[in-house]
């Protein structure tokens, strides 16, 4: 049991580690808003859900990239 707490301790302190240097890739954020029952919702990020736009399979290779 005690094993088992120090790797897992050491597996979620590696973690954050590898967190603290990973630099994001840059998302544009648009001026889609809709309107639901009077409330404005705004959704900056709607691009990224259309996986057909060049830009959104940019991001993604950015992004996925960052993972390797």
């Amino acid at each position: 049991m005690k094993k088992t707490i120090i790797f897992l301790l050491f597996l979620h302190l590696s973690a954050l580690a590898q967190d603290a240097h990973i630099v994001y890739p840059f998302a544009k954020a648009d001026t889609v808003k809709d309107n639901y029952f009077g409330t404005t919702v705004y959704d900056p990020y709607r691009w990224l859900e259309n996986d057909a736009l060049t830009a959104t399979k940019v991001w993604i290779k950015k992004r996925v990239g960052i993972m390797l």
